[in-house]
């Protein structure tokens, strides 16, 4: 649960709080080159209107947790 504002898309069109529920994997390989985390996501909002998608998927790499 929380509020965002700000970034490249903010939330203006509504003042209430975003709920979401998901799960998270981080991957982390201790002979690759660069020692990055790989980070899949997967989240479903919570009472959201119609222009948000119903399950959400991400995967994206970062040097660390």
């Amino acid at each position: 649960t929380g509020r965002a504002w700000g970034g490249s898309s903010p939330n203006t069109s509504s003042s209430e709080w975003l709920r979401s529920a998901g799960l998270g994997l981080r991957i982390f390989n201790t002979r690759a080159a660069f020692s990055n985390v790989l980070h899949i996501d997967i989240a479903s909002p919570i009472d959201s209107d119609s222009n948000v998608k119903k399950v959400q998927f991400l995967v994206k790499t970062r040097a660390s947790f």
